[in-house]
């Protein structure tokens, strides 16, 4: 049978996505989440700690509490635990996130229960040496005044704290007085109540259905509860609706646009996530197209939905040209507005489902998302329901839809605009 190049092959609605969900064990009071991925030798385990970022008492506290938990006992050295690792294959890593911290460990099965052996007893009597401490603290500080030389990260910062106000955790802007500021004595004390085996859940994954169990010996936690603390996130957003911050030497001008949207469960959040994807979620959106691709006054332009706390947030970033911030600021609003008056192609609109469909299908079979998908849900509050109605507010939204909420929601009156640049 010869193919017909000149046909295209049919394309099918993919309305059948299935995500793997963890089994739930609690063995000794330490809640176990494990994915079972046939065949494989390679364990991605995380320590999920139900503290983060948000209410740490001072800024910069949780994040040298963490990422410093591997540095050093009374017995071993950050070198000497760093070997001990590498010679079991094993890598580690951190994240430090608004409500939830997690140790990351990547090894092959058979040396799993000698990386236990090497971490548990470190994360519990980790004593943050000051030389360790030190040299931290000069790459943390280094890199702070690299990027405060960047028009993205000013504009970035800037517009976080016209969202969320200077005062909060959120919206504050971390000074270089603020990496001093922190002791060895406040991070061991932070440590103390936060950084413990019994306030943190494990996830799983492996080839290994029985692996919880043939691992649990090793764990003897106190009781407690899984979820990370869903923190209310304060928004006390600045009624200026416009910033420009001056950036010296500055070569490109950073445009950042933004607003909070309905919370993740409200019945117009994916539909939102759509039109957004449709606005500047791809690189054949919208944006992309006029400003990239036609204007010429970017190599790219972006825009996301995400969530925080208990609200969605749209965000439009991109770095143009020194003087051309006002120009794409013009093109990014004749966008939003063509999405208002205008009806979505069905050409456009079948792209567009296409796309994201089949970028949910490469993440739902790749088998390193599992973990993360799933923290990333209970740290939200969410359940899988979330991805399935996403999935099929893809498949039944429409032109006429997208005209509703590109109307409702994405008022360019009620964007907050920020610009870094050192033009006028």
């Amino acid at each position: 049978m010869s193919l017909d190049r000149q046909i295209a092959p049919k394309i099918h609605v993919l309305d059948n996505i299935t995500y793997l969900e963890p089994d739930v064990k609690i063995i000794k009071n330490t809640t176990f989440y494990s994915f079972v991925i046939p065949g494989s030798k390679v364990v991605q385990m995380d320590f999920v700690f139900k503290s983060g970022f948000l209410n740490q008492g001072q800024p910069l506290l949780a994040n040298y509490a963490y990422n410093q938990v591997l540095s050093g006992t009374e017995k071993l050295t950050s070198t000497e635990i760093n070997n001990a690792l590498d010679s079991l294959g094993a890598y580690s890593s951190m994240k430090v996130a608004q409500n939830h911290s997690v140790l990351t460990v990547y090894c092959v099965e058979e040396n799993l229960k000698g990386v236990l052996d090497i971490i548990l007893p470190v994360i519990d009597e980790v004593n943050y040496p000051e030389d360790d401490l030190g040299i931290y603290k000069n790459t943390l500080l280094n890199n702070h005044k690299i990027k405060k030389t960047k028009t993205s990260f000013n504009a970035r910062v800037t517009m976080n704290g016209l969202l969320y106000g200077t005062a909060t955790e959120m919206g504050y802007a971390i000074q270089e007085k603020d990496y001093h500021a922190v002791s060895r004595g406040t991070i061991q004390k932070y440590h103390n109540e936060h950084v413990r085996i019994e306030n943190c859940f494990i996830v799983l994954s492996s080839g290994n259905q029985d692996l919880a169990e043939e691992i649990s010996h090793c764990f003897n936690a106190k009781p407690t509860t899984d979820a990370p603390i869903l923190h209310k996130i304060t928004h006390n957003s600045s009624e200026v609706m416009y910033k420009v911050v001056h950036v010296d030497n500055a070569v490109q001008s950073a445009v950042n646009v933004s607003k909070f949207m309905v919370s993740p469960d409200h019945p117009d959040f994916h539909k939102i996530s759509f039109v957004n994807t449709v606005l500047g979620g791809y690189f054949g959106s919208r944006l992309m197209s006029n400003i990239r691709e036609e204007k010429g006054l970017t190599y790219g332009i972006h825009s996301s939905v995400t969530i925080n706390g208990d609200k969605g947030v749209f965000n439009i970033s991109t770095e143009v040209k020194g003087d051309k911030h006002g120009e794409t600021l013009v093109e990014i609003e004749k966008e939003i507005r063509k999405l208002q008056i205008e009806s979505v192609s069905d050409k456009e609109m079948e792209t567009v489902k296409n796309y994201t469909l089949g970028l949910i299908t490469k993440n739902v079979s790749n088998p390193t998302h599992h973990n993360d998908r799933f923290i990333n849900l209970m740290s939200k509050g969410l359940t899988y329901n979330h991805l399935y109605n996403y999935i099929k507010t893809i498949n039944e939204i429409t032109a006429k839809d997208v005209l509703d909420i590109s109307n409702t929601y994405f008022k360019p009156s009620t964007l907050y605009k920020v610009v870094a640049t050192n033009t006028h």
